[in-house]
């Protein structure tokens, strides 16, 4: 039996849920915007073309062509924390996502300063029309 200060809620499906999960989808549950974000000591650096451990940028997928490169371009980049050190590898998508959720969620622009992310296939067009 729970202790009277927890409330138990049973959770039955739905004869129209897909049958996919159980869990809700993220986008039905209540999340918070937060004033203040404390996210101790981080540095984050884009690694340096000019040295030999990495290169700042790669290709993610060796079957991008010319056309769909900027899909697969990946970043390598530093992360330093805790006395700690390691290089991970995204894509400019996965920073578009990144920027998009610490917007929405975490850190309003209002504060951060900083404009969204351009989409570079639309930055690329624009300048080719140039």
């Amino acid at each position: 039996m729970a202790p009277p200060n927890v409330k138990i809620k049973h959770i039955t499906r739905s004869p129209s849920s897909s049958g996919d999960t159980r869990f809700p989808k993220l986008d039905e549950c209540a999340h918070f915007h937060y004033e203040n974000v404390e996210l101790g000591p981080i540095k984050v650096l884009l690694c340096d073309k000019q040295s030999d451990p990495c290169k700042s940028s790669v290709l993610c997928s060796s079957s991008a062509n010319k056309e769909n490169e900027t899909d697969h371009l990946c970043f390598l980049i530093t992360v330093i924390s805790n006395s700690k050190k390691w290089v991970v590898r995204r894509s400019y998508k996965n920073f578009v996502f990144l920027d998009t959720q610490l917007h929405r969620c975490v850190y309003d622009r209002k504060y951060s300063l900083l404009q969204e992310l351009p989409n570079l296939q639309d930055e690329s067009r624009d300048e080719e029309k140039k």
